[in-house]
């Protein structure tokens, strides 16, 4: 990302544009009417590179804004209007991207809007953005640009909305991933994480892929295949040859965290351990599963069930309230 030099307007950084639709007739001569913008409420993204260009360089941030607010009452431009007058092929969202230094296609400037205003909409105070670090921001917005299904750029809206609320908590790596995956990679992914349970903390833990036979090609009565395991581990998301062996006795139980409940796994007398051969997420795939935040698989409580009584082990339902069934 270049530095960011705005000789007209700065003001273009923090507002929301229009709908693009309003302006697609451009004529040769270069007369058209003046974009609509909506100043009432800065959007997301212009939020975002405002916060990074007054991190860098605060003081010229400070007086860039109160030059960029004489001259939008002197002669109501902006380097936004610039870049449209001058560049009448580029749609609205991409001048916006454009004077900020990120070059896109129309297609790539709408996958990054569409991105940043539905990460604004799980955001639990909209008007509250915190800093995002720069080398973060460009690899969301390098990595959106790309993201031209509706899965992926919900997992990227997850992932911006996380970062702002825990900065510093996604690595580079996970940008990376997730920039290579396709449609294909992130359904798989997505369901996949339906099967695994998390600490208290939502944290992943063990994931429940119990074969279907003995040839491994199959799990979870043909929910997930041996290929769909391989195409994750190929991506740096999971481990096919990992298997957890926690103890279990009677002082000292398993409790796991579905989407709507937990789980304990328990024993009467004894110790003994619970055998879960099923593969497990890297580090990267944690940090993904924990961001999308997918519901929990409907059979996955009696997956789970099934298991753990085969094991000799007790299985018990703790609901939201606290109250435990055994089963």
């Amino acid at each position: 990302m270049g530095d960011f030099k705005l000789s007209a307007s700065a003001e273009a950084n923090g507002v929301k544009i229009s709908d693009v639709s309003a302006n697609a007739s451009l004529n040769v001569n270069n007369h058209f009417a003046a974009p609509q913008i909506d100043t009432a409420k800065p959007s997301l993204l212009g939020r975002a590179i405002s916060e990074v260009r007054r991190a860098v360089n605060p003081t010229a941030y400070a007086e860039e804004m109160a030059a960029a607010m004489k001259i939008k009452a002197d002669a109501e431009t902006s380097v936004y209007n610039i870049y449209r007058q001058n560049m009448p092929f580029l749609t609205e969202k991409q001048a916006f991207l454009f004077a900020n230094g990120y070059v896109s296609t129309p297609e790539q400037a709408l996958n990054v809007f569409d991105v940043f205003e539905s990460a604004e909409r799980m955001l639990p105070e909209p008007d509250a953005y915190p800093e995002i670090a720069p080398a973060m921001l460009d690899g969301i917005i390098e990595g959106s640009r790309s993201a031209y299904d509706q899965e992926l750029r919900e997992i990227w809206a997850s992932l911006l909305a996380s970062e702002i609320k825990k900065p510093g908590e996604t690595s580079r790596k996970t940008l990376r991933i997730l920039s290579e995956m396709g449609k294909e990679e992130a359904l798989v992914f997505m369901k996949v994480c339906s099967f695994a349970t998390y600490d208290q903390s939502g944290k992943p833990g063990i994931l429940f892929l119990v074969e279907d036979n003995r040839n491994h090609t199959t799990y979870n009565e043909k929910a997930v295949t041996h290929y769909e395991l391989c195409m994750l581990e190929s991506l740096g998301l999971y481990v096919i040859n990992a298997a957890f062996y926690p103890p279990i006795s009677s002082e000292e139980s398993l409790v796991m965290h579905l989407s709507d409940k937990a789980v304990r796994i328990s024993l009467s007398e004894g110790e003994h351990r619970f055998s879960l051969p099923y593969g497990a997420f890297t580090e990267y795939g944690c940090e993904l599963a924990a961001i999308c935040n997918v519901p929990s698989a409907p059979n996955l409580q009696d997956i789970i069930k099934r298991k753990a009584e085969a094991q000799g082990f007790t299985f018990s339902v703790i609901d939201k309230a606290g109250l435990e069934k055994n089963y």
